[in-house]
Parts: structure tokens; sequence; C-alpha cells
């Protein structure tokens, strides 16, 4: 082959190489965002259960007029 179309063909190869590891590389970062995504979440679920809503004030359960 002539040497210029081998350096065009190598220069195609470590372009589709590069792209197949920045793909992997993207596809971790998700695996991984989704992964702490779920995690955050079910924490801040699970503080908001714990922790009465700022502004509001708990209900007592006797009636005003027993206050």
């Amino acid at each position: 082959m002539h040497p210029a179309m081998m350096k065009v063909l190598a220069a195609e190869h470590v372009r589709d190489m590069l792209v197949g590891v920045a793909k992997a590389q993207r596809a971790g970062e998700a695996r991984h965002a989704r992964k702490a995504a779920r995690a955050g979440h079910s924490a801040a679920a699970d503080a908001d259960l714990a922790m009465p809503q700022a502004g509001r004030r708990p209900q007592c359960p006797q009636s005003a007029m027993e206050h």
C-alpha cells in the first residue's frame, strides 16, 4: 500500500479506538452518576421523614379549646 494511505488508515484506526474509549468512560460516569443520584435521593427522602418541614408546625393532638 502507498505510505500516504497507510498513514490515513492508521489515523482512522487510532481515532476509532479513542472514540470507543471515550464512550466507555461516559457510560461509566453515567452509571456512577445514576448510582449517586439514587443514593442521594433515598437519603434525602429519609431525612424528609425524620425532620419536620420548614415553615410548618407539627400538629398538636389537643384541640385549641383544651389549651
